[in-house]
């Protein structure tokens, strides 16, 4: 069986899917995957959660006409359909102020009869437990989500199937869609105005009251008190009628504890998991709503924005150097000479053809040659369309044809057990393997001119040959930016936004406005680009900082973010990084119970809140850190590998590092039960 990944971040995010590598497509999009032993029930059913459209702009949230939305939503007493009964969706902001949200549920693996506030006025039984899996870019869920956890939340399923089989009641498992991703969708577009309603702390806001919506829906809020007393009965989130005052989370003490009994309230304890972008938000989560969330997994979570981000492409060079995924500094060293070659080409008229012909570039068409050579070299400079016949001539597309080259090397994507057989650059250690089969190992030591020359002309011939097994052999590589621009500027979306939409715009709006994390190549440990490479052995390189040598910089990035949004550059997206680290504490967050593991030859790393870091957390000591938010380096693992359902032929280090992370997460919920030993003692 081969892994199934879903929707990842990913690198230049202006990119359109179609374009990419093919193990890097595939690691990019939505895959299905099935635990051990299958399921043999249903697909659990599409519900739907009514969400303010802005959480944040009290006129809408406390209106007359929202709150008889909401209101029509829940009134029901059939809890089974009590989320079908009001559809909200509009096709405009102005047109209503809520909106339905997507959402599955698994019962499966959750002993009701277990926990406090289900059924029983027991006050030794702990509070339900919730397990969250936080939605990010990219496609819809299916529905299996919540079964066998996808590939962001396989390791949610299975610890809430080994809780279950322990005899501690297991868990609720539940996952809620990403506003404007998948079926979630609040105003049926993708325009400009629309997107404005697209940010994190929107979604980490539909993800707290959602949390509501679940406690409601399975009846997992009960407080003690006796039923003649005011403040007794079920803890109620929502109004009885419109004309009642909205619901308060925290409740007051009033309203939890009876005054009569003093008996404690039961509220269920709901750990958030995701990886990459969605493991950002689960952190987030637990730091932004600790009386919601008791703890969070938030895996290869790259929660530093940075505008931009050379760390990225540092960490494929090391990746490439890496013996045990199959890497060598022979490796790095033969790539940082390729792209040495590849960046002396661009520099010239022919050696831009040649560059269009050893890689296979698309678009490329020889104009025949007539008796007027009034066609000159300038002349074919100067036309500023990609349809010509050099696509490398504009400068737009040499900076997408070194993107292109760059994601040839699956450091993000790697699976050493992938098929080389169908792709033998599917990983590190495929693409090394090219990279590195000179006809003499000679070549590789010489240091004289004539060998360097040699040398560099046989690495540029490999990295041709990587690109060709990368991207397939019926694939030329599309370096056409303004294909991918036009691609961005589509607002329409499709009739099933559920198979057709991969959320491209939405996540590119988000860079711009938040996160930034453009790659570019200004660390010295960056492979890509170099004007000179030292010899074999150093992973140290020189740069050059002429603008046409290095196409891939932030202006190039930035760019598309005023042409295809009318973003302001200089008030917008260039500030949108810090402004996010303000509100989120960056690579230092705060917090307590939250681990952080990510994979040593993962480039979102770089971003990552990794143990190395432990020291650097304001107003704690290293001690304290990392007992309250451990951080975890899995050795030769790329993007949350260990999220995804597991396989025979998973890397030991990731099997260890589920059982780390289930252990962890285990010692959580017994401090947080306040009927345990442990959890008497344990503060909150």
């Amino acid at each position: 069986a081969s892994l199934a990944f879903a929707r990842a971040l990913a690198p230049h995010p202006h990119r359109r899917l179609a374009v990419r590598p093919t193990a890097l497509r595939e690691h990019l999009t939505r895959g299905r995957a099935v635990l051990p032993g299958g399921f043999s029930g249903e697909a659990p059913e599409e519900r739907w959660v009514t969400q303010p459209l802005d959480h944040f702009d009290p006129s809408d949230v406390v209106a007359a006409d929202a709150w008889k939305s909401v209101r029509e939503a829940f009134d029901s007493s059939d809890e089974t359909t009590r989320h079908l009964r009001f559809d909200g969706s509009f096709s405009s902001p102005r047109a209503g102020r809520t909106w339905r949200q997507r959402w599955f549920a698994n019962d499966a693996f959750f002993d009701r009869a277990r926990f406090h506030g289900t059924g029983t006025n027991t006050e030794t039984l702990p509070d339900p437990v919730v397990f969250l899996c936080v939605g990010g870019e990219g496609p819809g869920f299916d529905p299996d989500v919540v079964v066998t956890g996808g590939a962001h939340c396989a390791l949610a399923a299975r610890l809430a199937q080994t809780l279950f089989e322990k005899k501690k009641g297991g868990a609720l498992l539940v996952a809620l869609e990403h506003r404007f991703y998948g079926a979630s969708q609040p105003t049926g577009d993708l325009t400009t105005e629309s997107l404005r309603y697209l940010t994190s702390d929107q979604a980490l806001a539909d993800a707290a009251r959602f949390v509501l919506e679940v406690t409601e829906v399975f009846g997992l809020a009960k407080s003690e008190a006796s039923s003649g007393d005011e403040t007794g009965g079920d803890a109620s989130f929502f109004p009885s009628s419109p004309e009642k005052s909205p619901p308060t989370f925290p409740p007051t003490k009033k309203a939890l504890v009876s005054r009569a009994s003093h008996q404690r309230a039961s509220f269920p304890r709901v750990v958030a998991f995701g990886g990459s972008y969605p493991g950002m938000l689960a952190g987030w989560l637990r730091l932004k709503y600790p009386h919601l969330i008791v703890a969070a997994v938030a895996s290869s979570a790259p929660v530093r924005a940075s505008l931009d981000m050379p760390g990225y492409d540092a960490v494929v060079g090391e990746a490439l150097a890496e013996t045990d995924i199959g890497g060598s500094e022979t490796c790095l060293w033969v790539v940082a000479l390729a792209f040495g070659e590849v960046s002396s080409l661009m520099r010239s008229y022919d050696g831009r053809r040649t560059l269009e012909e050893m890689f296979h570039v698309c678009g490329r068409s020889v104009p025949e040659r007539t008796n007027d050579d009034s066609q000159s070299r300038g002349s074919r400079m100067d036309k500023q369309s990609s349809e010509y016949s050099y696509p490398l001539e504009l400068p737009e597309n040499r900076a997408e044809f070194f993107a292109a080259l760059t994601e040839v090397f699956p450091a993000q994507s790697n699976d050493p057990a992938c098929d080389r057989s169908a792709n033998a650059a599917c990983d590190i250690g495929g693409a090394c393997a090219i990279m590195t089969n000179f006809s003499s190992e000679f070549l590789l030591q010489d240091r004289s001119p004539s060998g360097r020359a040699r040398a560099k002309d046989q690495s540029l011939l490999n990295l041709a040959a990587t690109a060709r097994a990368a991207f397939g052999d019926d694939r030329c590589v599309d370096c056409d930016h303004s294909k991918n621009v036009r691609f961005l500027n589509v607002t329409a979306l499709p009739n099933d936004t559920r198979r057709d939409y991969d959320g491209d715009r939405a996540w590119f709006w988000q860079t711009c406005v938040e996160f930034g994390f453009y790659q570019t190549c200004s660390d010295a440990r960056c492979p890509f680009y170099s004007v000179e490479v030292p010899m074999n052995g150093s992973r140290l390189f020189v740069h050059t900082t002429n603008d046409d040598a290095t196409p891939l910089s932030l202006a190039f990035f930035t760019k598309p973010c005023a042409s295809v949004f009318g973003l302001d550059l200089e008030s917008v997206v260039f500030p949108a990084a810090n402004r996010s680290n303000f509100k989120t504490g960056g690579i230092t967050p705060g917090g307590s119970r939250i681990m952080y593991p990510s994979g040593s030859v993962d480039p979102w790393r770089s971003n990552s809140f990794t143990p190395e870091l432990a020291g650097s957390v304001p107003h704690r000591t290293e001690r304290a850190v990392k007992k309250t938010l451990p951080a975890l380096m899995v050795s030769g693992a790329s993007h949350h590998a260990w999220t995804h359902p597991p396989l025979e032929t998973d890397q030991e280090s990731v099997v260890k590092a589920r059982a780390a992370i289930a252990s962890q997460v285990e010692k959580w919920l017994e401090e947080t039960d306040v009927t345990s030993e442990e959890g008497r003692v344990v503060e909150a």
